[in-house]
């Protein structure tokens, strides 16, 4: 009954669902690396630049604010992610040296790629 709902979505950004690619609508040099300030208040999804160049000093400025600052709102008070930051479609990323995985559907958190106890140190 459903089969038409996900033709536009599927056709420009590759996957079903709500569209939550920035590529699809902006472009990834547009904002910094280190933006928090983007369109919808957040970093670019997906945006290697961010977390190769940006997200320490960003995650160590929020979590220094009241209530994990912005990166609680998608990622947890707790940092083990939320349903905001789950990813639509299977995502891998090298972080010092080693592959990191998310399946499709999983939360995005901290402890993905460390320790989350790095997470907490100010």
């Amino acid at each position: 009954p459903n089969a038409n709902d996900n033709i536009a979505a599927t056709q420009i950004q590759g996957h079903a669902g709500t569209i939550s690619e920035c590529t699809v609508c902006h472009e990834t040099d547009a904002l910094p690396a280190n933006t928090q300030a983007g369109p919808h208040g957040m970093h670019l999804v997906n945006d290697r630049r961010f977390w190769r160049e940006a997200h320490e000093e960003a995650a160590k400025r929020e979590n220094g604010r009241p209530n994990g600052g912005t990166c609680s709102t998608c990622h947890g008070a707790d940092h083990r992610g939320t349903v905001l930051s789950r990813t639509p479609v299977d995502r891998s990323w090298n972080v010092e040296g080693r592959t990191r995985t998310v399946a499709a559907g999983e939360p995005v958190g901290c402890g993905v790629c460390h320790d989350l106890d790095e997470s907490f140190e100010r």
